[in-house]
């Protein structure tokens, strides 16, 4: 239930708030453009975490011993390749990969495709030349296809493609699983290792649905180019022996295997790929999970392949359901941000984005997914300084005005307490009907007064005692509402509830009486001419609220019990406090009084009675 208008600003104001940055945010997030685009990329890299490997691939790495025992790559003689790669057969290695593209023919070509026929489990790759390109089919094409010498790539188990796509922040987040070129299409390297692996049937080479559908049951998500997400099992290995990083794969020198150094168990029944991993080569590229570290081609294939093997499928988040969230954070910021404080406000919008991020890590780490993580995070933080703004341009004015009204009607903690009445939606300024007790003192001999003084010191004169009646006034929790002339008014149980209003009102009352008596024996007191108060007192319903216009306006009470009280004042004599019946009521136990006397009210047939009170039955001044 909403208690005030106030109430329904904040959430009429939250709603529009939230709506119009969740739509900007949203709009954003469609357009997508660069500069954000590359933060957003940077924040899921946030997600990855490292997870264990299948143990079925090993690399067998062209390291730095291996070019410092055997040379320079290029002036190798492919024997040594047909070594190697008897050395793997005979230890049973069920997969040879390898990252090297022997597209120039050379005189011992005949001796490594032998050697590759005669194992019969060799992949070879080819290499997309220039930029990607869509092709006819919707998949990443290219113009030109680098292939091995026609001996080998007859000799090989198949072909497959060793492409991998770069992201605008040039880190490698996906491999198309297929390509096009030369009129031909390509599986990737990753994907027909497995299926050489797993000894699966080709799959059908168009994706359905961003799906290319493996066996059945099993589906890799894929994007509208067949590129399929690498979920990186971890850091970017290294064979240098002073690194303190755990290899992510079991991780080979090619001169080791080579030269029959490796324990044939290490190699049985593996996926072996070869590849560069040397000092300096140009092969190496970054990765989400490489800290700033470039990751080898080679162990880029070895993570699609594990992708691949354990099913380990990452998919991005829809754009419409990334819309959603950051609408939902912006509507629920909005409401949230327009009802808080400065300082809870921020602590809360850090743990939303805490919350977030551990939503975003379980997504990612129970149902691959990506969820986004660049918008949602703009949302928060705009919707916060948005509602934390309302609240200080709108509400701070608000507070500014209420110390304006009672700074000097009431002491500060009462003002204080009003001030937070107003920020909880429970103080009502445009008006509320509500129970008070009005309570008016007049000064009696006013216009002789005026008549024998002259104007300076006649105001002095009245301003003194006006003060001594405004601090008791003050001191029983009275709220003052106004000055005229000889005549002071104030308000008891409004702006804030006092429950025993009615006895507050009546203690101010004697107050007054009794702190103008102990003013005039003083000898500050005794050098002014002497005056006296009548005190009238009514408790009734009343309208209190402000009362004015927009560039004046005064807090007030308006109603038949304001004037009563006004008219049970001008029937008090000179140091008396007069009381409706109303006031005596909730007052007769606590208090001493007459037996009441009929007062005729100016404008009524009927009259009323009012007690005159001599003092309470426990003496409660202050």
């Amino acid at each position: 239930m909403i208690k005030s208008k106030k109430q329904r600003r904040r959430l009429v104001a939250g709603l529009l708030l939230g709506l119009a940055l969740g739509l900007l945010v949203s709009a954003l997030l469609w357009l997508d453009p660069f500069f954000l685009a590359q933060w957003g990329h940077q924040n899921r890299n946030l997600l990855y975490s490292p997870y264990p490997v299948s143990g079925h691939t090993i690399i067998v790495a062209i390291d730095d011993q291996t070019l410092d025992a055997y040379g320079r790559l290029g002036d190798w003689p492919r024997a040594r390749h047909a070594a190697l790669i008897e050395e793997l057969r005979l230890a049973g290695t069920r997969v040879i990969i390898f990252d090297i593209v022997f597209a120039d023919a050379a005189d011992d070509d005949p001796i490594l495709a032998e050697t590759i026929e005669r194992a019969g489990n060799v992949i070879l790759p080819v290499l997309g030349q220039g930029q990607p390109i869509p092709s006819a089919t919707g998949l990443t094409g290219y113009r030109q296809i680098l292939q091995p010498s026609q001996n080998l790539a007859e000799a090989a188990q198949a072909l497959a493609h060793a492409n991998i796509l770069s992201d605008q922040d040039t880190l490698v987040r996906r491999v198309p699983l297929l390509i096009e070129g030369d009129d031909h299409h390509y599986y990737a390297l990753s994907l027909q290792a497995m299926i050489e692996f797993l000894r699966l049937p080709l799959p059908e080479p168009s994706p359905q649905k961003r799906h290319l559908a493996l066996k059945p049951g099993w589906d890799a998500p894929v994007d509208a180019e067949g590129g399929m997400l690498i979920n990186y099992a971890g850091l970017p290995s290294t064979l240098s022996p002073t690194s303190d990083q755990p290899s992510t794969f079991t991780l080979l020198s090619y001169r080791d295997v080579l030269e029959g150094r490796i324990n044939p168990e290490v190699l049985a029944d593996k996926i072996a790929l070869v590849g560069v991993m040397a000092t300096g080569e140009p092969d190496q590229y970054g990765a989400p999970t490489g800290e700033g570290q470039a990751m080898y081609g080679v162990e880029i294939h070895a993570n699609a392949i594990e992708t691949l093997l354990q099913g380990r499928f990452l998919r991005y988040q829809e754009r419409l359901s990334a819309a959603l969230v950051v609408m939902a954070l912006s509507l629920a910021g909005g409401l949230l941000w327009t009802h808080t404080r400065p300082l809870p406000g921020v602590l809360l919008a850090v743990l939303a984005g805490f919350a977030y991020f551990l939503a975003a890590t379980l997504a990612f780490d129970f149902y691959g997914l990506l969820l986004d993580m660049l918008y949602p995070y703009l949302a928060i933080p705009l919707t916060l300084i948005a509602g934390l703004g309302y609240r200080v341009i709108f509400e701070e004015r608000e507070k500014r005005q209420i110390i304006r009204l009672f700074n000097s009607k009431a002491t500060p903690q009462v003002v204080q307490q009003i001030i937070a009445a107003a920020e909880e939606g429970t103080l009502r300024m445009d008006g509320e009907q509500q129970e008070v007790t009005i309570l008016f003192a007049d000064i009696r001999g006013y216009t002789q007064l005026v008549a024998d003084m002259p104007p300076r010191q006649m105001l002095l004169t009245v301003n003194e005692y006006l003060r001594i009646v405004g601090l008791a006034l003050i001191r029983h929790q009275g709220t003052l509402n106004q000055y005229a002339g000889d005549l002071i008014m104030a308000i008891f149980n409004a702006p804030l509830a006092q429950p025993d209003h009615a006895l507050q009102a009546v203690q101010a009352g004697l107050a007054i009486q009794s702190d103008l008596a102990d003013f005039q024996a003083s000898p500050r007191g005794a050098k002014l001419p002497q005056v006296s108060f009548g005190v009238g007192i009514c408790t009734g319903s009343v309208v209190v609220g402000n009362v004015g216009f927009e560039q004046r306006y005064d807090y007030s009470a308006v109603g038949d019990s304001v004037n009563l009280a006004f008219h049970i004042t001008s029937a008090a004599l000179p140091g008396q406090v007069l009381i409706s019946d109303t006031t005596y009521q909730q007052v007769k136990d606590k208090v001493q009084a007459d037996e009441g006397q009929t007062i005729p009210v100016k404008g009524k047939r009927k009259t009323i009675t009012a007690y005159r009170v001599f003092g309470t039955k426990v003496d409660s001044r202050q």
